[in-house]
């Protein structure tokens, strides 16, 4: 059955740090008058079209309207049958102009349908109900019937909102349309109050009207839901800095939640599709689905790798296949903390050289001393610029290492054979083998 709608949107005045004027210590209210102009309009009660009955129920409250509310007209189904976008606004808001309001809704003829959904949003969304307190007034003689969840509409406005209350008034209603506009009334705190005539539906608008200069406050309500709206994660077995949690596509700049080593707390999160990674790498995708806890242990989906025997600047990990520049962490002489990796092949290598592959598996804890795999050179004697070391076929452009007056500092380099050289001359050439330190002495 078509319905006839009455709603009126009230904001509450803001407070913004400026001066605003009271009267009686009450707080002004802007109010949207919306009327159903559907075909249901043309409908009876007690021997009187509905939309007789209308015009006269908002005429006798424009005789009386509160001087703090201010007021706009907006309607629909005036224009067209069948088109549920038939929505239009009329009269702006602004002081109450009984002539202006009568003229607008005297001249309504209803002929279309009723977008009760789309109406209660339209109004909210033009007094900012996110921004400001609002209020509905919603008077049907029926159902919605543009295929929307009016319930549905008021719980997302609801909860997307400052403070937005819908009250209901049915007109005219059968027994079992009015569970619908109840839970309208329901899902935002409001009242729902039932008119059969004009007298009851004058004095239901009137109650109405009055909370919108003088809202009662807010209740306390509980809403029960039939699923749960989060789940938890934990994570354990983190050895090194921190893990973070973001969503795919995005980074640990986006982070949501950090885990530190010993953080025992789970995070709260909506359900979806998260990562947990390092600040240089993603290790593994998480679901989290309503109402489940999870708990992800990195050491099961996690290798990790110690260093030692670093005797001279920085050794990096990075992935096969990059390069430094995109190194994962460095190790530099005497750190003794691991390093938390997902599985795969990487390169421990110097500014100037890979070192050697490591291949890292779940659950795997990998040491390497490097002084198992590399040797290491120290030059002394060197009396005028630099001694360069480099690689046979190439030039001191390609150096690994510079050797100047005064350095004692070894260089540590893979086996193999090396130059020694100046920017002009090659001096000699060295080989150097696994775990071998080498002393070149270029005295006189």
């Amino acid at each position: 059955m078509m319905k006839m709608i009455f709603a009126v949107v009230a904001l509450a005045l803001t407070l913004s740090g400026q001066v605003r004027v009271a009267i009686a210590d009450e707080a002004a209210g802007r109010a949207v008058l919306v009327l159903d102009a559907s075909g249901s309009m043309w409908g009876q009660v007690e021997n009187t079209s509905k939309i007789i009955v209308a015009r006269d129920v908002i005429q006798k409250l424009m005789s009386n309207w509160d001087p703090k509310v201010h007021l706009g007209v907006t309607a629909y189904g005036h224009r067209e049958k069948g088109n549920c976008a038939d929505i239009e606004n009329l009269v702006p808001v602004g002081v109450v102009d009984t002539d202006a309001v009568m003229t607008v809704v005297n001249g309504l003829q209803p002929k279309g349908k009723t977008p009760l959904g789309d109406a209660i949003r339209q109004a909210a969304k033009s007094l900012k109900y996110t921004e400001e307190r609002a209020t509905v007034i919603l008077v049907s003689d029926g159902k919605e019937t543009c295929q929307a969840d009016p319930c549905a509409v008021a719980a997302e406005l609801e909860a997307g909102g400052i403070d937005l209350t819908v009250h209901v008034i049915g007109f005219d209603l059968a027994d079992e349309e009015k569970a619908q506009l109840q839970c309208i009334a329901d899902n935002t705190g409001g009242k729902f109050l039932s008119a059969d005539n004009a007298p009851q539906l004058h004095d239901a608008m009137k109650t109405t009207v009055q909370l919108v200069a003088k809202p009662e406050p807010p209740k306390k309500r509980v809403i029960k839901l039939k699923q749960a709206l989060t789940g938890l994660l934990s994570v354990k077995g983190v050895i090194t800095n921190n893990v973070y949690l973001y969503e795919p596509g995005k980074t640990v700049n986006d982070r949501i939640a950090s885990f530190r080593p010993g953080r025992k707390s789970p995070e709260q999160l909506r359900p979806g599709t998260y990562v947990l990674g390092t600040t240089k790498q993603e290790l593994s995708p998480v679901d989290i689905a309503p109402g489940q806890e999870v708990t992800v242990d990195m050491k099961d989906i996690t290798g990790s790798i110690s260093v030692k025997g670093v005797i001279t600047n920085n050794v990096y990990l990075y992935e096969r296949g990059k390069t430094l520049n995109e190194r994962i962490t460095g190790f530099r002489p005497g750190r003794k903390s691991p390093e938390q990796l997902r599985p795969g092949t990487y390169v421990l290598g110097t500014a100037k050289q890979e070192l050697t592959p490591v291949e890292i598996a779940s659950g795997q804890e990998v040491t390497v001393d490097l002084k198992d795999i590399t040797g290491s050179i120290s030059v002394k004697g060197v009396i005028t610029n630099n001694v360069y070391l480099y690689e046979p076929g190439k030039t001191v452009n390609d150096r690994i290492a510079s050797f100047r007056p005064g350095r004692k500092s070894p260089e540590q380099l893979r086996p193999g054979i090396y130059v020694l050289g100046t920017a002009k001359q090659e001096l000699a050439t060295i080989e150097i083998a696994s775990g071998e330190e080498l002393v070149v002495d270029l005295g006189n």
